[in-house]
């Protein structure tokens, strides 16, 4: 079995987080893996906000993605799927918000392979949604995301930015940034 070593831990304070940002992350492990529960301020009557995650360069530089992702929205019997074009830098998905009488939350797992490989490309998966007592947020009840990360230096991942696309984190979201060896 796999050590997983914590090596950071990301809990928002105050009302004007947007966003969640690991830096200089250490290179010495094969993967990497985020678990956080994350929730913004907005108050949109649908209960949904948007959020990005993107994976950079140790310098902050973009990196190329390739990805697609299915989701399984509330009611449905069968999951639903895109596919999406060239020339992504970063997810984007949705997280609950703080919409009068919904207390929905969103827990996210990203999981990295090889991340601080030079040789190869890195794949991430990343699985999410919203959980809570009401279903308001009809679309993205769950998905699943597959990611492919490349650049043409094939440098490895140095930093993660989780971003509340329109809003803020609430004070008491977490993430943590675990190390996973070899």
């Amino acid at each position: 079995m796999a050590t997983w070593d914590l090596l950071s831990t990301a809990t928002v304070a105050g009302s004007s987080t947007q966003t969640i940002s690991f830096t200089s992350i250490n290179q010495n492990y094969k993967d990497l893996c985020i678990m956080a529960l994350v929730k913004d301020n907005l108050t949109a009557s649908h209960g949904q906000s948007g959020m990005t995650i993107a994976p950079k360069t140790a310098a902050g530089g973009a990196m190329t993605l390739g990805m697609g992702y299915m989701s399984m929205g509330w009611n449905q019997t069968t999951p639903t799927s895109y596919q999406y074009g060239s020339g992504q830098t970063q997810i984007s998905t949705y997280i609950a918000n703080n919409a009068s009488s919904y207390n929905g939350v969103s827990p996210q797992y990203m999981y990295f392979y090889d991340y601080s490989s030079t040789t190869v490309a890195k794949n991430m998966y990343l699985f999410n949604g919203i959980i809570g007592e009401n279903a308001q947020n009809a679309n993205n009840t769950f998905q699943m995301w597959r990611s492919l990360i490349n650049d043409s230096s094939n440098n490895p991942v140095g930093r993660i930015d989780i971003t509340s696309q329109s809003g803020y984190f609430l004070a008491g979201c977490v993430a943590s940034l675990y190390g996973i060896e070899g």
